[in-house]
């Protein structure tokens, strides 16, 4: 670990009077050859610009570099213990930042008071990759990250945001560009706002109006939200391309994804969700699926989808999903005042779902008195398996089909 940590000194006394100035001037530079590291007891390391291994303990002094520095525009902080008591700050640098751990560990920021990690100002990249943010609390918008108006965030593989708390988007709220390309989002908490009305979307990710957020991978597990989207409440545009959304809750409606933009799956799994109605996906918006598993939800009523607007299912499958009352796979149902709910389906497979009416798919208002009108146009894919649990098994009540 430490072969070839230092270049061997030769020098004469000028060379090393010109040493000892550098260091002074900021503070530590380790001088290593290129392929070692050498240890650090700082808290944190900055490479990046005119920097090469500068140390601090005060992570608000290394912005203020990145911030003052003309000369670089990617820089690099490394992370070398686990900060217990870490405070939030707002990242305003017009530059690309990576916030890791040294090399082989995974290092934990938790915050010590009631606010955020980190916001995200726009013209300014945020990456994240092997390191933990935990704990972090706010009364508005998102206890993790905040990714403000042409902001970017992307979390790779190792980061981890966990057991944090908002009002909305409990570990990430995102009004600029959001890239999961691995990790973990989870057992965070949308808690609306405390002792009154409001808020409480978006446990995981709330995904605003004019915002994009694409999933490569990763995982979003075990978040809550007071009312929808436990894991993903998407008013933008949400693009899942892999990666697992699992396990997370809400008392009402879309456990898993509550959509009110554009949601494009092209791959990936949406299972394991429990809620009242829509428990894998509540759509009230546009939902195209292309790949991609929805299964093992269940709810009252629509258990692996609940669609209001727009549906187009080109890929994918929808399966093992079970309903108490009304479909199994998917509900298409047309909202009071709205236009009607339109589902198409070209491909993919609605498969083995479990109902008492429309095993696979139920085409009428769950209150059984239409609101809107609905309509499911199927010109290919495949509905198959599915069981109507009705007195009887009466076929009129749709074990793949009940209209």
């Amino acid at each position: 670990m430490f072969k070839n940590k230092y270049r061997s000194i030769s020098f004469g006394a000028v060379c090393l009077v010109a040493i000892i100035a550098l260091a002074v001037s900021v503070n530590f530079i380790a001088l290593q050859s290129d392929n070692s590291s050498a240890e650090s007891d700082s808290d944190y390391s900055l490479n990046g610009g005119i920097y090469t291994n500068y140390e601090s303990d005060d992570l608000g002094e290394i912005i203020g570099l990145i911030n003052g520095d003309s000369t670089g525009s990617v820089f690099t902080i490394t992370v070398n213990n686990n900060i217990p008591d870490f405070a939030g700050y707002t990242l305003d640098v017009n530059k690309t930042i990576t916030l890791t751990s040294s090399p082989g560990d995974t290092h934990k920021l938790t915050m010590a008071s009631a606010e955020r990690h980190f916001t995200v100002k726009g013209g300014t990249t945020l990456v994240l990759m092997d390191i933990i943010l935990e704990g972090g609390n706010s009364t508005g918008f998102s206890g993790g990250i905040e990714v403000e108006s042409a902001g970017t965030l992307i979390m790779e593989l190792g980061a981890v945001i966990q057991k944090c708390s908002a009002r909305d988007g409990g570990g990430v709220y995102n009004n600029g560009t959001f890239t999961m390309k691995g990790g973990d989002i989870k057992d965070n908490n949308a808690l609306g706002n405390i002792g009154g009305p409001g808020g409480g979307y978006g446990g995981g990710v709330f995904n605003y109006e004019s915002a994009t957020f694409v999933m490569e991978a990763g995982k979003i597990s075990g978040n809550n939200a007071r009312l929808y989207g436990g894991g993903v409440e998407n008013y933008g545009t949400f693009t899942m391309d892999r990666g697992t959304i699992t396990g997370n809750s809400v008392p009402s409606e879309g456990a898993g994804v509550h959509n009110h933009g554009t949601f494009t799956m092209n791959g990936g799994e949406i299972t394991g969700h429990n809620a009242i109605i829509g428990a894998g996906l509540c759509s009230y918006g546009t939902f195209i699926m292309n790949g991609g598993e929805i299964s093992g939800n269940s709810a009252k009523d629509a258990a692996g989808v609940l669609n209001y607007r727009n549906f187009y299912m080109n890929g994918g499958e929808i399966s093992g999903n079970t309903a108490i009352t009304f479909g199994g796979g998917v509900v298409n149902e047309g909202s009071s005042g709205a236009a009607p709910a339109v589902f198409t389906m070209t491909g993919g497979k609605i498969i083995n779902n479990t109902a008492f009416l429309g095993g696979g798919v139920s085409n009428s208002s769950i209150e059984l008195i239409t609101k809107e009108p609905a309509v499911f146009n199927m010109t290919g894919g495949e509905i198959s398996g599915n069981k109507a649990l009705s007195p009887g098994a009466n076929p009129s009540y749709g074990g793949g089909v009940s209209n």
